[in-house]
């Protein structure tokens, strides 16, 4: 009995060590880095929180679209404010803004990690043969 006790014990603190490894790495990221954008307001959240962070200096986004001409944004803080720099897929620099706003950086954060158009499928065509049909919109 007591063998099997110790036997539980050391499984047990193995799989405890195995978790804490495991989640180590998540440990070290910044609040703002867990979050999950799936709005608009989430991606403001992060450059917002991102801004107020001074153990970071950079943010590095980059492009979910593999067939896009830009391949990631690079966000710089400075004392005069934030420095948009956009590269190419080549790693040269594109463009450059310095001055930019937390609302811009926010709209080019959600155009670079909105999913590739090419993996949609295309929308229906409507039979042309047949007068289109006609829908009510109700407002409540």
């Amino acid at each position: 009995m007591f063998i099997v006790f110790i036997a539980l014990a050391i499984i047990a603190l193995a799989t405890y060590i195995l978790y804490l490894r495991v989640t180590r790495e998540d440990r070290k990221l910044p609040r703002y880095a867990r979050i999950v954008p799936k709005k608009q307001g989430d991606y403001y959240l992060i450059l917002s929180y991102w801004s107020t962070d001074h153990s970071s200096r950079d943010m590095i986004i980059h492009n979910l679209d593999p067939e896009a001409d830009e391949a990631k944004l690079v966000i710089l803080k400075s004392k005069d404010g934030f420095i948009m720099q956009i590269y190419g897929k080549n790693g040269k620099m594109l463009y450059e803004k310095n001055q930019t706003t937390i609302s811009e950086l926010t709209n080019k954060f959600m155009e670079l990690r909105r999913p590739p158009q090419s993996n949609r499928p295309p929308p229906d065509k409507p039979d042309e043969s047949q007068p289109p049909e006609s829908r009510t919109i109700e407002f409540k």
